[in-house]
């Protein structure tokens, strides 16, 4: 008797879903890269120019606007991440059912 090595169904289109993961890391690196980036602008202005300069910089908002936008970018991929996982579960469970 030998067991079946055939791929399950439940990973027939997973190249797909890390391509998609990938583009979706992809697009936060250069929110990352800003934000940090901001962040080295505030500590230059703070040591050179005095803490009110660095102060100006925060009241403008730049960096709580990038962090929104990379907290959305997270939100969005945790909720894709979760149907996928909805969604592959599902599958693997049918095709254990198939098996029995």
């Amino acid at each position: 008797m030998t067991a079946s090595r055939s791929t399950p169904p439940c990973f027939a289109n997973s190249r797909p879903t890390i391509r998609s993961q990938n583009a979706a890391l992809d697009s936060l690196e250069p929110l990352i890269t800003d934000r940090l980036a901001d962040l080295q602008e505030g500590i230059d202005a703070r040591r050179t120019k005095g803490a009110r300069s660095a102060t100006d910089l925060i009241l403008a908002e730049r960096g709580k606007r990038i962090n929104d936008q990379i907290q959305a970018a997270v939100v969005d991929m945790e909720a894709r991440y979760n149907l996928l996982l909805v969604q592959h579960s599902t599958k693997a469970t049918g095709w254990r059912g198939v098996r029995r």
